[in-house]
C-alpha cells in the first residue's frame, strides 16, 4: 500500500478497505451457510451413502455375495429338492451354506476358470466358422 499524504487519499483508502471488508464479510457468510448446510444430518447421510455406493469394493463384495447365495440355493435345490424330512432339510441348509461360503471365498479363481472355459468355447466356435 502507498503512503497517504493528504485527506483525499485517506478517504479513498478508507473506502477501498471498507469495500474489501464488505466483500469478505459476504464471502464469509456464504461459506458459513454452506458449512451449516453440509453438516445437516440429511446431507451427512446422503454424502455417506453416495461414498458407499461409489465404492467399487462394495460392488465387488455384493456381487460375490449374490453369486455365492444363488449358488448355494441351486446346490441345495439340486441335492435335496422339496423334501419334508427335517434331517434332509437340515442337510440342505448345511450344503447351501458350505457351497455359498466356498463360492464367495474362491470367487476370483472361479471367475478366471469360467473365463478360460468361455474363451476356449469361443475359440472353437470361431474355428468351426472359419472352416466352413
Amino acid at each position: 500500500m502507498q503512503k497517504i499524504s493528504n485527506s483525499e487519499e485517506l478517504t479513498k483508502a478508507i473506502q477501498q478497505l471498507e469495500k474489501q471488508q464488505s466483500d469478505e464479510i459476504i464471502a464469509l457468510k456464504e461459506h458459513f451457510f454452506a458449512t451449516v448446510e453440509s453438516f445437516k444430518p440429511v446431507n451427512l447421510l446422503n454424502d455417506s451413502i453416495q461414498s458407499i455406493i461409489a465404492s467399487s469394493e462394495l460392488k465387488t463384495n455384493l456381487t460375490k455375495l449374490a453369486v455365492g447365495g444363488a449358488s448355494g440355493l441351486i446346490a441345495k435345490h439340486l441335492l435335496v429338492g422339496e423334501s419334508s424330512k427335517p434331517i434332509t432339510k437340515l442337510m440342505g441348509v448345511v450344503v447351501e451354506l458350505l457351497v455359498s461360503k466356498n463360492v464367495i471365498q474362491n470367487a476370483d479363481s472361479i471367475k478366471s476358470f469360467g473365463n478360460t472355459i468361455f474363451n476356449k468355447i469361443m475359440h472353437r466356435f470361431s474355428d468351426s466358422k472359419t472352416e466352413e
